[in-house]
C-alpha cells in the first residue's frame, strides 16, 4: 500500500499548499529517488507502463549500443587526417563516425570527427577497454550505410588499439526483394508461376511449394502422390525426353543395352546408327570392304562387280567381269554396301537350304543350279552353312561353250 504523508508547498500566490498523497506529490514536484532504488516493479504491459530492469535486458539481449553515428567508413581512411568528406559527405565538426574498414583493424571503431586535417579521436562512449565488447552495436543514419546497424563481432577480451575489431552490417529495414522474392512489410513471399513450374497449393501460412502434374506429363517425370515431390518416370519407354535407368543401359535384353547406344559415324564406316548393329555388322563383315552401290541397288547375298570407281553393281553373267564379292546386306542406290569374297558368313540370304550346299550366282540371286547357258560365266557363290545363312567362298568355275 502506498504511503500517505503531509506535504506543504508555496504556491504562486504565496500561499501555503498541502499535498495530501504521493501521488499528488509526484505530480507537483515529479520524483526524485536520491540515489535509491525503486524495487518490485511489475512488468509492463501498455505502451505507457515503466518496464523494470529484466524487460530492458531481455529486449537488449546480445546488444550494447551506443550513441548513433552520421556515417560508416567502409575503406581505409587516414585518421590523423581524415579530409572534409567521408563517404560522400560534407563533415562537421563533433560528427560522430563509424571505421570499419581500417587496413590496421585494430584502428577500427567509434570516431568523432575534428576536422579535415585535424586527427579523429574515439568517441567518449567508446574510448576505453571496458566500452568496447563483443555485441558493441550502433545505428547509421547516413551515408551508404543509411539504415543499417553494425554489430562489433570481436570476441571478448578486447584490448583496445591492440586487437583487430571486426563489425560486421545487419540491415534494419531496407531489405528487397530479389529474383523470385517479393518483400511486403514483414511478409517474405516466393514468386511462383500462375501456369506451369512450381505454384502455391493451400492459402496463407498452409500454402506450399508443390508441382502441377499436368505440367510436367509426358517430359519423364511424374509428381508424386503429395504433388510436392517429382519423381523420375521409370514406368514408360526411354526416349529422347525420358529418363534411363543405369540397368537398361547394361542390359543384354532386346530393344536395351547396346541397341540404344547411338554412335557418330562421321567417317561412315557403318551402316547403322546403334552400338548393338554395328558390333553385329563388325562381326558379319569381318573388314569387309565398302562400297557406293549403283544403279538398281543390291540385295543381301548379291554377287556385284566394281562398275564405276568405288562403286559396286549386281555381276551379270553373261559378260567378263571380275567378281568383288558377295554384297553383305540390302542397300539402295547411292548407298554404301560392306562386300566380302571368302570367309565371311551371310545371314539371312537363304531360305530353305541344306547344309553344305554349294550356291551359284544366276545374274539375279543364288540358285543351287550351275548356270548352263550358252557364254555364261559361271561362279561360285558359297555353301549354306545352316538353313538361312551361307559361308562365302566367291570363285570363278568357268565360262560356259
Amino acid at each position: 500500500m502506498p504511503s500517505f504523508v503531509k506535504v506543504l508547498y508555496v504556491d504562486a500566490n504565496a500561499d501555503y499548499q498541502e499535498v495530501r498523497n504521493t501521488i499528488d506529490t509526484i505530480q507537483a514536484f515529479g520524483f526524485d529517488a536520491s540515489g535509491e532504488k525503486i524495487t518490485s516493479v511489475a512488468d509492463g504491459t501498455a505502451d505507457t507502463d515503466a518496464v523494470n530492469y529484466g524487460q530492458l535486458q531481455a529486449a537488449i539481449n546480445g546488444f550494447d549500443w551506443k550513441q548513433s553515428v552520421r556515417l560508416a567508413t567502409l575503406t581505409n581512411v587516414n585518421l590523423a587526417a581524415p579530409g572534409a568528406t567521408l563517404d560522400g559527405l560534407t563533415m562537421a565538426s563533433g560528427n560522430r563516425f563509424l571505421a570499419v574498414g581500417q587496413t590496421a583493424g585494430a584502428e577500427n571503431g567509434l570516431y568523432v570527427w575534428n576536422g579535415a586535417a585535424s586527427a579523429a579521436t574515439r568517441s567518449t562512449d567508446a574510448n576505453t577497454n571496458i566500452e568496447v565488447t563483443s555485441g558493441l552495436t550502433v545505428a547509421v543514419s547516413e551515408g551508404t550505410s543509411a539504415d543499417h546497424i553494425y554489430q562489433l563481432m570481436t570476441a571478448d577480451p578486447i584490448v583496445l588499439d591492440t586487437t583487430s575489431l571486426s563489425f560486421q552490417k545487419i540491415v534494419i529495414n531496407s531489405i528487397v526483394g530479389g529474383a523470385g522474392i517479393t518483400f511486403a512489410g514483414e511478409v517474405v513471399s516466393v514468386d511462383t508461376y500462375t501456369s506451369g513450374g512450381l505454384q502455391e497449393i493451400g492459402a496463407g501460412n498452409a500454402a506450399q511449394l508443390a508441382v502441377n502434374a499436368a505440367d510436367i506429363s509426358g517430359s519423364g517425370l511424374i509428381a508424386n502422390v503429395d504433388t510436392i515431390h517429382v519423381d523420375i518416370d521409370w514406368a514408360t519407354a526411354a526416349t529422347d525426353n525420358k529418363a534411363w535407368k543405369a540397368s537398361d543401359l547394361y542390359s543384354t535384353s532386346n530393344g536395351k543395352g547396346a541397341s540404344t547406344i547411338g554412335i557418330e559415324d562421321v567417317g561412315g564406316f557403318t551402316l547403322t546408327t546403334n552400338v548393338e548393329d554395328a558390333l553385329q555388322e563388325l562381326y558379319n563383315t569381318g573388314g569387309a570392304h565398302r562400297y557406293t552401290v549403283g544403279a538398281g541397288g543390291v540385295t543381301k547375298g548379291d554377287l556385284v562387280y566394281i562398275s564405276a570407281d568405288d562403286t559396286v553393281s549386281k555381276m551379270p553373267i553373261n559378260a567378263a567381269h571380275v567378281c568383288a564379292g558377295v554384297a553383305l546386306s540390302t542397300v539402295a542406290a547411292a548407298g554404301l554396301v560392306a562386300v566380302k569374297r571368302f570367309d565371311t558368313i551371310v545371314l539371312g540370304a537363304l531360305t530353305g537350304a541344306t547344309v553344305d550346299q554349294k550356291y551359284f550366282w544366276n545374274g539375279s540371286a543364288l540358285t543351287t543350279t550351275m548356270p548352263s547357258a550358252s557364254g555364261s560365266y559361271v561362279w561360285q557363290a558359297g555353301s549354306a552353312v545352316n538353313a538361312t545363312d551361307f559361308l562365302t567362298e566367291v570363285e570363278f568355275v568357268k565360262r560356259n561353250a
